[in-house]
């Protein structure tokens, strides 16, 4: 007395309507500092994320948004995405 179930019946709710499930081709974006000397005196004398991030560019790191329109012009991911999200990033670093 087996029950079956449709397999869509499993996903999760939102993904049932095709609209809202996430892509499996998304793409992530990254922003990644290397500790140099610079930045580490700097986090030890407890510098802002602002300052110290601004350090990192200054010693050629590639921001969150450098690396989304890269991949905008690899064909990736969407102006809108890297809008969207490195919108949020600038946003952080001006609570600092």
């Amino acid at each position: 007395m087996g029950l079956e179930v449709e397999p869509e019946l499993l996903l999760p709710k939102y993904w049932r309507e095709p609209s809202r499930r996430p892509s499996a081709s998304r793409a992530a974006i990254y922003e990644i500092r290397f500790v140099n000397e610079n930045l580490r005196s700097m986090v030890t004398r407890k510098e802002t994320g602002t300052a110290t991030k601004a350090r990192a560019i200054t010693d050629r790191m590639d921001t969150l948004r450098h690396d989304g329109w890269r991949r905008v012009l690899n064909g990736q991911t969407t102006v809108e995405e890297v809008v969207g999200i490195t919108q949020q990033d600038e946003a952080m670093i001006e609570t600092d």
